[in-house]
């Protein structure tokens, strides 16, 4: 099965979720540059594409209010 790089996954994610997580607007910038300026390596046995895809579209949606 084909899916996310879990390494470079699990980055971005942290990445993300220290953006939602707090109140500084740089953060959340940064968060949203992360989401928009990467483009995740697919592996063998990475995480299933269409829910990190999922996530990360309603993410970019909060951090760009």
């Amino acid at each position: 099965m084909r899916g996310y790089r879990v390494a470079e996954t699990d980055a971005l994610l942290a990445t993300v979720r220290a953006g939602l997580e707090q109140d500084d607007p740089f953060r959340r910038a940064d968060a949203l540059r992360a989401i928009e300026g990467t483009k995740l390596p697919v592996g063998w046995r990475g995480y299933n594409r269409e829910p990190v895809d999922s996530y990360l579209r309603r993410a970019a949606k909060v951090l760009g209010r």
